[in-house]
């Protein structure tokens, strides 16, 4: 009985430690809306999160790592100073737009011919203006007209 509650102890007591080494926060836009699947990552690792639904993220904290990006498509990408701020404090970070970056697609297809292994690369510029132009079911068929 005293091994299995000397277990139960230690397991709970590594519990406590690994949630110390977490930083957790959220993630929206200049207008307070939750950005969903930005991409929180330490800067030179391979590490990193997503985030939820509602824009909240936690990443275990890495030892001699203090910086911390955030990043998502059309928002201007931000550097977090981690060095400073505690374990249990969450941290809140509002992303800039910068849909400007954003003046054209390119959407592109191969398809392998039953004659012949290489097939032909069709290509489709698409502008700004035609990008906002409204579909009338879904982008797929706003495509065909």
């Amino acid at each position: 009985m005293k091994k299995f509650l000397m277990a139960a102890l230690c397991m709970l007591a590594s519990l406590g430690v690994s949630a110390q080494n977490v930083i957790s926060g959220t993630v929206t836009d200049v207008k307070g809306e939750s950005l969903t699947g930005a991409n929180v990552y330490w800067i030179g690792t391979s590490t990193g999160v997503t985030t939820n639904v509602d824009g909240k993220f936690s990443i275990e904290r890495i030892a001699g790592k203090k910086l911390l990006a955030i990043s998502f498509l059309g928002f201007e990408t931000d550097t977090v100073d981690i060095g400073k701020i505690s374990d249990n404090q969450a941290i809140k970070v509002t992303l800039k737009d910068n849909s400007k970056d954003v003046a054209e697609v390119v959407v592109s297809e191969r398809r392998r011919g039953t004659s012949e292994m290489g097939g032909a690369l069709n290509g489709l510029k698409i502008n700004q203006a035609e990008l906002f132009k409204a579909a009338c079911c879904n982008l797929g068929e706003s495509l065909w007209n």
